[in-house]
């Protein structure tokens, strides 16, 4: 890339930058697609992008734009997440298990990961898998709220109303 070309893209995502602190994302990620057009890869500025497409219901253009952000970083456990919520949805369950499995692979240590597993197994109705995994992030983090939140979802499934009102407390 010349300087110029360099220069553009710094000032359309600037232009991007200024659009969505003042609300108006349909105008700013217009501006990020221009940049994208012209070079624009770094792994903060995919992510961005890909929030965009999230909220204006892209998620195959979130999908591509996080996955490319992996590719400059994979490292990014917040990005296999976001593919996570991407691809589930797109109802894409197994998919989304696998991007957050990957996300557990790097941080074995996160409640927050084994709350989305446990979350996306209730989601494929593997009930037992899934309170596996919500027992596993309550083990990491006795506070995490959307585990209690999550085994009180599955307490009331099983008509264990006594439980589901201990964990939504």
């Amino acid at each position: 890339l010349g300087s110029a070309s360099g220069q553009d893209i710094i000032e359309q995502v600037k232009r991007g930058d200024a659009l969505l602190a003042q609300g108006r994302p349909g105008l700013a990620l217009a501006e990020y697609e221009k940049a994208l057009a012209s070079g624009a890869g770094s792994a903060m500025f995919l992510n961005r992008l890909a929030g965009l497409y999230m909220q204006t219901n892209a998620y195959e253009k979130a999908v591509r734009s996080l996955q490319e952000s992996l590719g400059e970083d994979p490292r990014q456990i917040p990005v296999y997440s976001a593919l996570g919520e991407a691809f589930l949805a797109q109802g894409k369950v197994d998919s989304a298990i696998f991007y957050v499995e990957q996300a557990r692979i790097l941080a074995p240590s996160s409640s927050a990961v084994y709350s989305s597993l446990g979350f996306l197994y209730l989601q494929t109705g593997e009930v037992d898998r899934a309170r596996a995994e919500l027992e596993r992030a309550l083990e990491l983090d006795q506070t995490n709220p959307e585990a209690h939140r999550l085994f009180g979802f599955y307490y009331a499934q099983k008509d264990s109303i006594d439980r589901a009102i201990e964990h939504y407390e």
